[in-house]
């Protein structure tokens, strides 16, 4: 882990202004601490790290104190704290991710420092013409996805961690497949899956794990149940893990018994749309160009209007990244990112189709990450 490249490219993009967050994902990825509580500033001198006495000996043994001032107090003291520190170090303005919903609670901080009578309170908030809200004389600035934007581009130690990751939960997957048959429940194959992989090394889920068989499989997120699964049924799994603190995503559909013509048509034409996807990937095309690639696949069968959800989305630390690969997402896909491709067709009351690989983003293609097969399985 490069700590101080990572925050060099924080600062640039504050231009050189601290920034403050207390997602647990960005404090393990600029400092290296993997405790689930905590508040970190970087900045150019040296950054902070505030915490609480729980997590004293953890931050001590984790977090390189030649880069960062190490704080520990106790939580009811935490926004008086970050209070001390700007104070003390005069900063003129700050940055804030929107997206930490932690920090939607940064209204304390602006408390603890009225009530230390520290700072006086701008009444100057958030307008559509203003990005920033004035506490005393330091600027509060929220900007959207500032660390998503560097954590989506990979290093290549991340990008080991997680195609071994996968090849894991691809070995589980395989070993799911035995166990597939008439009269086992969802919840009995998701338990399985999950024991299994915990026993090889998995650190858990990346998310609660799909199993959804017959008209269940129809829903896009549907809850895994007890419902007992049948023959002549299609079964979709999709699940990850998280392990070395990153995320895989895969889903694959399978049919027990013999399946329909219209079931093996449908599956094929997602199957096409996934290929479709794959093979259009590199670096420089945009989010949307991918979406509409593999959307364009399925609407060219007339079917568009049952796939229901993006085209796919960034994975890493988090299950959810930038970039969206989805309608509207102006991002343009750069070297080093991770992204899945899961198109789906779900007809209502019928059955459900989706199959997803993870990817990485290229030069002039793509690296398939996922390496299951796609042709339409058996059992």
């Amino acid at each position: 882990m490069n700590s101080i490249s990572r925050i060099d490219k924080l600062l640039i993009s504050t231009a050189g202004n601290p920034f403050i967050t207390s997602k647990v994902e960005d404090l393990y990825y600029f400092s290296g601490f993997t405790g689930d509580f905590g508040f970190m500033i970087v900045s150019q001198a040296k950054s902070h790290l505030i915490t609480t006495k729980m997590f004293e000996e953890q931050a001590k043994n984790e977090v390189d104190q030649s880069l960062f001032n190490i704080h520990i107090t106790s939580k009811e003291d935490v926004f008086s704290k970050i209070v001390e520190i700007l104070l003390e170090n005069e900063y003129g303005e700050i940055f804030i991710s929107s997206t930490d919903t932690r920090l939607s609670n940064f209204i304390s901080v602006i408390e603890a420092a009225k009530n230390k009578r520290l700072l006086g309170l701008n009444k100057k908030i958030l307008s559509l013409r203003d990005d920033h809200f004035s506490v005393g004389n330091i600027k509060v600035f929220f900007k959207e996805y500032l660390t998503q934007k560097i954590r989506m581009i990979k290093e290549k130690e991340e990008i080991e961690k997680i195609k071994s990751n996968q090849l894991l939960a691809d070995e589980g997957f395989l070993y799911l497949l035995k166990l597939i048959k008439p009269g086992i429940s969802e919840i009995q194959l998701s338990a399985e899956l999950e024991y299994y992989l915990k026993l090889k090394g998995a650190e858990g889920m990346s998310f609660p794990t799909i199993i959804a068989s017959g008209k269940n499989s129809s829903l896009p997120h549907a809850k895994t149940s007890l419902k007992v699964i049948s023959k002549d049924e299609p079964l979709v799994i999709d699940f990850g893990i998280k392990k070395d603190h990153y995320c895989t995503d895969t889903t694959r559909t399978v049919f027990i018994g013999k399946p329909p013509q219209k079931f093996i048509d449908t599956y094929n034409i997602v199957l096409e749309a996934l290929n479709e996807g794959i093979s259009f990937v590199k670096e420089g095309i945009k989010s949307e160009e991918l979406d509409r690639k593999v959307r364009n696949t399925i609407e060219k069968y007339n079917l568009g209007e049952y796939f229901i959800h993006s085209t796919g989305h960034g994975v890493g630390l988090e299950i959810h990244e930038m970039p969206t690969i989805s309608p509207n997402s102006q991002q343009e896909l750069k070297e080093g990112m991770i992204i899945t491709i899961e198109p789906g067709i779900y007809i209502p009351g019928e059955f459900g189709i989706r199959i997803e690989n993870m990817v990485l983003v290229k030069k002039n293609s793509c690296e398939v990450l996922t390496k299951l097969g796609t042709e339409l399985l058996t059992l």
